[in-house]
């Protein structure tokens, strides 16, 4: 499974306020978005960011859903992060506003790397998507933003290596039975289905 990155939720902010303000372009190829402003090494990220958010198909061609984003704006963004991210929210109610530790749960298997930095541009571009859509506000972002993984070197997402034999996973503290719930079952997913 592949997840939206941003190394700059700034570049990510600007390319959705593009998207709402420019005309629908034909292809948004590097050399569109170097054209229109986002020359960082790091912008064509964006584009992979618009395919997985299905803004774009596989040659970067803008579909219905751009198209739409730039008449009903938050709306058609809600309703494709809410897609992308279907796992994060089938687990956590209020996924947004939940500790970097609790979402490293659910963004820790789909990233390749696995390293503690993809793993917090993962959260951020995450949080950015939801707060840009209007799912969460500011605020509460803001308030657990603050959190961060202790020990990453030797314990990712409570996931501790033992070497040869079992993975032991520590579920982080819930205050609802139904988080648990759907915790359990987002793991039964990824390990037996």
């Amino acid at each position: 499974m592949t997840i939206p990155t941003a190394h700059s939720t700034d570049s990510l902010g600007r390319f959705l306020l593009h998207m709402q303000n420019a005309p629908v372009p034909t292809q948004v190829n590097r050399a569109y978005l170097k054209e229109v402003g986002f020359k960082s090494g790091n912008d064509p990220e964006l584009r992979h960011i618009g395919r997985l958010l299905g803004f774009l198909n596989d040659d970067d061609v803008p579909l219905d859903r751009w198209h739409r984003y730039k008449l009903e704006g938050k709306l058609v963004l809600k309703e494709a992060v809410l897609e992308t991210y279907r796992g994060v929210f089938e687990i956590f109610q209020n996924a947004p506003e939940r500790s970097e530790e609790e979402l490293m749960t659910w963004f820790r298997p789909p990233i390749i790397g696995e390293t503690r930095s993809a793993m917090e541009r993962a959260i951020r571009t995450f949080r950015k998507l939801c707060l840009e859509a209007g799912i969460v506000s500011e605020l509460a972002i803001k308030k657990t933003s603050g959190h961060v993984i202790k020990n990453a070197s030797s314990t990712l997402m409570g996931v501790a290596a033992t070497g040869p034999g079992p993975v032991i996973i520590q579920p982080p503290n819930f205050k609802d039975e139904a988080d648990y719930v759907r915790f359990f079952s987002a793991l039964k997913k990824v390990f037996y289905e």
